[in-house]
């Protein structure tokens, strides 16, 4: 055994050959289940995107500014509403709903 505890504690971890050696283990169902995974928590955030926007499911970006006091009721409003578990819970949920309210207000959106 080396006195150089580094090396040791690096020996001891699995080397990609071990990985292949243990008994059971099927390489290529693990990489599904691993795909699985990282679809099925895509699928997960898309759901709970659908649920938070409604009918609006598409989105694109739009840029604007906004004074400091708009900024900051901005920011307390949407940590408040993810603290309470209320939706909408981020900005850009709010900023939806408030132009959505503005737009069918003027008769820019009908319902």
């Amino acid at each position: 055994m080396s006195g150089n505890s580094r090396e040791n504690k690096l020996s001891k971890l699995a080397t990609p050959s071990d990985i292949e050696e243990i008994e059971g283990l099927n390489l290529k169902d693990l990489a599904t289940e691993k795909r699985s995974a990282r679809v099925h928590a895509s699928t997960q955030a898309s759901v709970r995107a659908e649920q938070e926007i409604g009918e609006y499911a598409a989105r694109v970006t739009i840029s604007g500014r906004v004074s400091i006091p708009i900024a900051s009721a901005l920011r307390r409003a949407y940590m408040e509403h993810r603290a309470q578990g209320k939706q909408p819970a981020t900005r850009d949920g709010i900023i939806a709903e408030a132009l959505e309210d503005w737009l069918k207000k003027h008769n820019y959106l009908m319902t």
